[in-house]
């Protein structure tokens, strides 16, 4: 049988069928009821990006979004020279 996705995917789910894992029932302890707001709030009064990892600001020279086939990068350089590198991908 010659390799294809279609094969993969066919194989991947007879084993996983196979397995009991695609029909597996959850336990009621497993089911969350309520989310916890308070570790919630917590997490949302952190802070995003930690200043005092950098002993300078950094300051961008230039900033570029690239394109391929559907999916983009954001490319950033600093006046310092380094880059950063941001990937989004579209499904």
């Amino acid at each position: 049988m010659p390799n294809s996705r279609r094969n993969f995917l066919k194989s991947g789910a007879a084993a996983m069928a196979g397995s009991g894992a695609l029909f597996a029932p959850q336990s009621p302890q497993s089911i969350p009821k309520e989310p916890d707001y308070a570790l919630l709030d917590a997490a949302l009064k952190e802070p995003v990006l930690k200043k005092d990892l950098f002993a300078n600001p950094v300051v961008i020279q230039s900033r570029d979004l690239l394109e391929y086939d559907g999916n983009y990068t954001c490319r950033v350089r600093s006046t310092d020279g380094a880059v950063g590198y941001c990937v989004l991908i579209q499904k």
